[in-house]
């Protein structure tokens, strides 16, 4: 990605560590000065946000989901209720709105406050234009008032050319994205998003080497991060869960899908280069930068080992897998709201075409 200074795509892309210290000549609202994009946007902040208006959305603020409470609320027969889910999607709104104001702004507050990052980062994002956002924050209803609120306060402080919407393939976007990074396939392939809460997974289907549908197979609950350690042993046992996933997932597919590839594609939540986690990464993941080998192709061998023959497995990061479904658009960026908010930049056009509709 020619000129792009975020390009190959690492850790000093991080969303999470932008700080908005000032925005000169704007009322901050009170909670967002001096916080990062994580204190804000995460999904431990939207459950914070929500508690505070539990007694409005008539929800137990002990609940252990909130955030799936909070999407329901706004289709509530009440229309108090209805009101504070609007109001929980202005905040969060106006919170998203203020970091990409502060990325476009780049004001020198703010860049002292970034310093691994130089001109060309800050010239970069003031050149964005596009901003979608994917991950299952922004999936639901919820989506529709971030963008929105978070696009009236850029128009308010002078930045309507910025717009923000909400991807129609919402939190699919990985998956879909890197179903894009194999070759044309015949007829079907599987595609897995290996991410720190469930593994979501799909037949990706073909037509005339494009990508024209998916049929999505039921969540795998990720449950080896609560064990997550920066060992080797950790790394070896993880590597034989996800091949225990990919196996199950692909005999399950070939029953249903004639002809199924053996080219098998994931994307993974943790930085990358070449099918292998960066080194000094953290999370669950990022354990597999321990294997002597590279992680796919450990990975593949694993899942060859059980039965699925001459298996070829290609990793690639959640976020820059969630950008790839714009691959070839300038200006453009691509927002993961989850867990904690993931950024990719849309790569250049060489990847399979995809349909303008999918089917699912």
């Amino acid at each position: 990605m020619t000129g792009n200074p975020f390009w190959p795509p690492s850790p000093l892309n991080s969303f999470n560590r932008v700080r908005v210290i000032d925005l000169p000549g704007l009322a901050l609202d009170p909670d967002v000065r001096g916080a990062t994009a994580y204190d804000l946007l995460s999904a431990p902040a939207l459950e914070t946000l929500i508690r505070t208006h539990a007694a409005s959305l008539n929800l137990d603020p002990t609940a252990t989901d909130l955030p799936r409470q909070l999407d329901a609320s706004f289709d509530s027969p009440e229309a108090g209720v209805r009101a504070a889910a609007e109001a929980v999607g202005r905040v969060f709104g106006r919170r998203l709105g203020t970091v990409l104001l502060a990325l476009h702004r780049g004001d020198a507050v703010n860049r002292a406050a970034r310093a691994e990052w130089v001109e060309a980062h800050w010239d970069w994002w003031g050149q964005v234009r596009h901003v979608w956002l994917g991950g299952g924050l922004a999936s639901g209803n919820l989506g529709r008032p971030i963008a929105r609120y978070a696009g009236d306060l850029l128009a308010e402080n002078g930045c309507p050319a910025l717009t923000v919407r909400p991807s129609p393939h919402g939190h699919l976007l990985p998956l879909i994205g890197a179903a894009r990074h194999l070759p044309p396939q015949e007829t079907a392939a599987i595609a897995l998003d290996f991410g720190h809460s469930a593994v979501k997974r799909a037949c990706i289907h073909y037509n005339g080497g494009m990508i024209t549908g998916l049929t999505r197979l039921p969540d795998i609950p990720a449950t080896w991060t609560a064990d997550a350690a920066m060992t080797l042993d950790f790394a070896h046992r993880l590597i034989g869960l996800l091949a225990a996933v990919v196996a199950e997932t692909w005999t399950v597919t070939a029953a249903i899908a004639p002809g199924l590839s053996t080219a098998i594609t994931a994307s993974m939540a943790t930085y990358l280069q070449d099918g292998h986690p960066l080194p000094a990464m953290r999370g669950c993941y990022a354990a597999l930068g321990l294997l002597p080998d590279r992680a796919a192709h450990v990975l593949a061998a694993q899942v060859g080992a059980q039965g699925i023959p001459r298996a070829q497995v290609t990793l690639v990061h959640d976020a820059t897998a969630a950008a790839s479904v714009m691959a070839g658009r300038a200006n453009t960026v691509v927002l993961t709201m989850g867990t904690a908010v993931g950024v990719g930049w849309p790569p250049p056009g060489e990847l399979t075409p995809l349909a303008e509709t999918l089917e699912r």
